[in-house]
């Protein structure tokens, strides 16, 4: 159960108002802040919500298929704190990357995860900046 007081605190920490998590076969779903119509539900209630809540953004991402034909988005795999900058060098919008370069970093419950290029190409976006907080899914970089 010490991993639920991490996510708690994870949570409070970083000010969140909405957090679901899906691992194991456990689903955690946790809200501030939220519609009267989920108040007071169950945990069952909230993780359905929660998918139906993914599902909708599935949608709105199949309508912009056309950009994602155009550039590889590269999305952050946790929620977390942003940092650019690794091994001493930081990526800006126009440089050459290769498949597998550490594009940044992102900071959870005290840990660092590697977020890498999938793709050969150069950087033409960069959705965060150093010390961002990061949510889950976020387009962190889109590489053409």
């Amino acid at each position: 159960m010490s991993f639920l007081k991490e996510y708690v605190e994870v949570f409070k920490e970083l000010d969140l108002t909405e957090l679901c998590v899906e691992a194991e076969g456990l689903k955690i779903s946790m809200s501030r802040n939220k519609p009267e119509a989920f108040c007071g539900a169950s945990a069952k209630e909230n993780a359905i919500f929660c998918a139906e809540k993914s599902a909708a953004q599935s949608e709105d991402e199949a309508g912009n298929q056309e950009e994602s034909d155009l550039a590889a988005k590269v999305k952050s795999p946790l929620l977390g704190v942003f940092y650019g900058e690794v091994n001493g060098r930081t990526f800006i919008e126009g440089d050459a990357v290769k498949k597998g370069d550490v594009l940044c970093s992102i900071e959870a419950m005290k840990m660092m995860n590697e977020v890498k290029a999938p793709v050969d190409g150069v950087i033409s976006k960069i959705g965060a900046k150093e010390g961002d907080l990061v949510e889950y899914d976020q387009v962190l970089f889109e590489i053409a």
